[in-house]
């Protein structure tokens, strides 16, 4: 007996494992106190470009085109019967392409001549903006929050919604509005209207006077600039700045001041 019992192994001692009573206790609350997840909207979603952010950009480009055109043109003129002539003509280039884009509308049925896509919100509140939609829902989801998890699911999949239709709406808007030749008219007018202020800026407030003809070509522009104010007020054709009237009319009064003297 002695010789079995000296030949068996050593028992070997095997610590107690115990468990971690604290945190198993803390876990099913740890997650009932985790604020539940809803879905939220991409990033490109929230911050996809607008009907309006599109049309200007283009707009943009085609009017510093234009401007960038009629200076070079020039070859370093800067006199007062060019700074006049160009703007005339720029005048002129506005109203061509008004009425070519009042022919193609009439050209078109009333629902191919919408002006920007519309997302309805409620029942009085609409819009095109996808910041705007972003707005309106995250004020009705804070209600809806500060009354209990009863229908944030519900706005925050309608918020998703939404931003999607205007996504879907703007490009089948710009895409039949560019089949249809009714988006490059658009562009085309407001950057003529565009290229339009910037040269009557040029003639108005820049424009050097240095001699007679410069006074007659001054007075004469002024009769004209009066004429586009009573055209703008009949037909819309363009809507003249009362301060840049008046720095030519002040331009035009010194200097003949200044040639008495």
């Amino acid at each position: 007996m002695l010789n079995q019992n000296a030949s068996a192994p050593a028992p070997v001692f095997v610590p107690p494992v115990f468990l971690n009573t604290c945190t198993t206790a803390k876990a099913p609350n740890s997650a009932a106190a985790r604020p539940k997840k809803f879905p939220e909207p991409s990033h490109a979603l929230k911050n996809q470009s607008s009907f309006s952010d599109i049309l200007y950009s283009d707009t943009r480009k085609r009017a510093v085109a234009f401007i960038r055109s009629i200076r070079k043109a020039r070859n370093g003129d800067r006199s007062a019967p060019i700074l006049f002539r160009d703007a005339r003509r720029a005048f002129r280039d506005l109203v061509t392409a008004k009425k070519q884009l009042r022919s193609k509308k009439k050209e078109l049925p009333q629902n191919r001549q919408l002006d920007y896509p519309i997302v309805r919100l409620s029942a009085g509140e609409e819009t095109s903006f996808p910041s705007e939609i972003v707005r309106f829902y995250d004020r009705r989801i804070k209600d809806a929050r500060d009354r209990g998890w009863s229908d944030i699911l519900f706005l925050k999949e309608r918020k998703i919604q939404q931003l999607k239709s205007l996504k879907e709406l703007t490009e089948a808007l710009i895409e039949d509005q560019r089949h249809s030749g009714l988006y490059d008219l658009r562009i085309e007018v407001e950057a003529r209207r565009w290229a339009l202020d910037k040269l009557m800026f040029e003639a108005c407030c820049t424009v050097r006077l240095d001699s007679r003809r410069d006074c007659n070509e001054a007075a004469s522009f002024i009769l004209f600039m009066a004429r586009i104010d009573q055209a703008s007020k009949l037909a819309c054709a363009c809507a003249i700045n009362p301060y840049q009237l008046a720095a030519i009319s002040r331009r035009l009064a010194r200097r003949l001041a200044s040639s008495r003297s």
